[in-house]
């Protein structure tokens, strides 16, 4: 019964690894660990017309046993100056908590982090949000934003 399970979870995963030389072209270029089927290396170029334009950025993101029900855990390796991403790489937004809907699937959450970085004004963590009195409706615009973008990649 576990090995079925564990046949299962890899058949998703590399379901999702034929998509990567789509996410290729958009500056995404994604390397499964090969010691670790569920560790992945993700090096995410910043997007054109945005503050990070051009700069490499080096993310790791991990899948749980329970993914795709829940999220992958995902962190930025380089050092990055963002509002939805915190002192340790980790990035605090709800489309990777409460948000999550597990046909995201790796691929979309790369696009959705890459979309994070080209509007940083837009993205409020809630410590920033505590700060900035009535910008939460900013942060839910960009969160709706990348889920019509999830919607339209189907």
């Amino acid at each position: 019964m576990a090995l079925f399970k564990l046949l299962n979870q890899y058949r998703h995963i590399e379901k999702e690894l034929k998509k990567y030389l789509w996410l290729a072209n958009r500056d995404i270029h994604v390397q499964q660990d090969p010691t670790n089927p569920r560790h992945f290396d993700v090096t995410i170029i910043g997007p054109k017309a945005s503050p990070y334009e051009g700069t490499p950025f080096q993310v790791e993101v991990y899948l749980p046993e329970q993914y795709p029900l829940i999220p992958p855990i995902v962190r930025f390796v380089s050092n990055i100056s963002h509002p939805n991403i915190d002192d340790f790489g980790y990035i605090q937004n709800s489309f990777l908590g409460s948000r999550w809907i597990p046909s995201f699937g790796i691929h979309t959450t790369l696009l959705i982090i890459q979309e994070l970085l080209k509007n940083p004004k837009g993205a409020f963590s809630n410590k920033c949000q505590k700060s900035l009195v009535g910008e939460s409706s900013k942060s839910d615009k960009l969160e709706d934003a990348c889920l019509n973008l999830f919607k339209m990649s189907l």
